[in-house]
């Protein structure tokens, strides 16, 4: 192959060089996902005659396939996120062929009855609940080192991780344990509504710390950042709790409640607007 041949190619890989925004190794970057490209795939069902999920923004709401992404992440780092827990995550969450984690749940017995929802000891079941803790901490980097492009005028909200922000990294560089003022609490939804959604990181409003909340087809993350966090929700962590806790509930009143605060102030385009005016 000519010199000349190789130009194109070498001009598109330059293009997207840079520092990796984990390991900040200069290099080739990757077409990186804010959100697993398996998080899409996963919200529209395989027998649906509309193969586009539903984007509801406080200003619009459409369907579209459009994922935000950007290059942000070199390959050895990406491959970091998915050994880490992004590929064993996504396989636990609600798709076509069911629902693996709800499903292990449903036939255990459950170590607590005392809340609204049930509490399950994870790792005596064995649902490897570290990595869910990996996964929810690679979402929450991923929406505070990085300003993603909008989706129709829609950016996501970007969490300040403040203190956090290096101990996380190193984490997930697996150079450092995880991080002592963060715990994280996961919850298999029993409910249709929570397994047929998704929202990205947000922020809580009247916490009594900063919390950081969000749902993946079925699988909702509740993550405390900063000391004091109630005492009880630190026993309570998914990866630092000896018995790596999993809890399982009805979410349908706080999911169907957020989207409809959002389908609110929300105007309908494209062939949404044209299904809900048939």
């Amino acid at each position: 192959m000519s010199a000349k041949s190789k130009t194109p190619n070498s001009n598109r890989d330059s293009k997207h060089r840079g520092s990796c925004k984990l390991c900040e190794q200069f290099g080739q970057l990757q077409l990186s996902h804010f959100l697993p490209a398996g998080v899409y795939r996963r919200l529209v069902p395989g027998e649906s005659k509309i193969q586009q999920p539903v984007l509801v923004t406080p200003k619009t709401a459409m369907l579209t396939s459009v994922q935000m992404k950007d290059y942000v992440f070199c390959g050895e780092c990406e491959r970091r996120f998915d050994k880490g827990g992004e590929d064993y995550v996504l396989r636990q969450m609600r798709g076509d062929s069911g629902f693996p984690l709800l499903e292990r749940l449903n036939v255990s017995p459950p170590v607590d009855f005392s809340t609204r929802q049930l509490m399950y000891a994870g790792k005596s079941l064995g649902i490897e609940t570290d990595k869910f803790g990996y996964f929810a901490l690679s979402v929450l980097w991923r929406s505070g080192i990085h300003s993603w492009p909008s989706i129709r005028g829609h950016v996501p909200e970007s969490v300040d991780l403040g203190a956090s922000k290096e101990p996380i990294r190193q984490f997930l560089l697996g150079r450092a344990p995880f991080p002592q003022e963060i715990t994280v609490l996961v919850t298999a939804c029993t409910d249709i509504y929570s397994q047929r959604a998704t929202y990205a990181p947000t922020k809580l409003l009247g916490a009594p710390t900063r919390g950081i909340s969000f749902l993946a087809c079925g699988i909702h993350f509740l993550i405390w950042m900063d000391t004091p966090c109630p005492e009880v929700m630190k026993n309570f962590c998914c990866y630092k709790s000896e018995r790596g806790y999993v809890f399982c509930r009805d979410a349908s009143t706080r999911t169907v409640h957020a989207y409809a605060t959002l389908h609110s102030t929300a105007q309908m385009r494209g062939l949404l607007a044209c299904s809900y005016a048939a």
